[in-house]
């Protein structure tokens, strides 16, 4: 299978893309900095350096991919409104993933994102799961961790 991993240096992302590089599967990852998807390049994942505001490049990462793994970077402290732009990140995962015709979805999303309002910057994710919930015809699952262990 086609998979396209969002968040790829991270804790989470970049176990799950060896580990799928291991059993055989073609990889890419999405990072912010080449550098730190070096190794998973070296493993043989495909590299795709952007960001996932940016739509367009979302739709050309995504691009013949059978399953996305999503996740929402951590927010920059200069970024006023964390819960728009957390909402608007799993808008462009929407819309990327049905551009793309993607029928597996893995979300990472938090405990409390069930909440609308009242979770702090968490309740952006409440806004990322809803916009992936109106894609019909996938399938997905939202990972909501209580904590993160390595």
């Amino acid at each position: 299978m086609k998979y396209v991993i969002t968040g790829g240096a991270g804790h989470i992302s970049k176990l799950l893309t060896e580990k799928l590089l291991d059993a055989g599967h073609e990889v890419t990852v999405i990072g912010r900095n080449a550098k730190n998807l070096a190794g998973l390049v070296t493993r043989g994942a495909k590299a795709a350096i952007g960001s996932v505001e940016d739509l367009d490049f979302l739709i050309s990462s995504f691009m013949g991919a059978d399953a996305v793994y999503t996740m929402v970077p951590p927010p920059g402290f200069a970024v006023k409104n964390w819960k728009a732009l957390i909402g608007q990140i799993g808008k462009n995962y929407a819309q990327a993933i049905g551009a793309n015709h993607i029928k597996y979805v893995v979300n990472l999303s938090s405990v409390g994102a069930d909440m609308e309002d009242g979770a702090g910057p968490v309740s952006g994710l409440y806004h990322a799961e809803q916009a992936l919930n109106e894609l019909g015809n996938i399938n997905i699952k939202h990972l909501r961790p209580g904590l993160f262990f390595q």
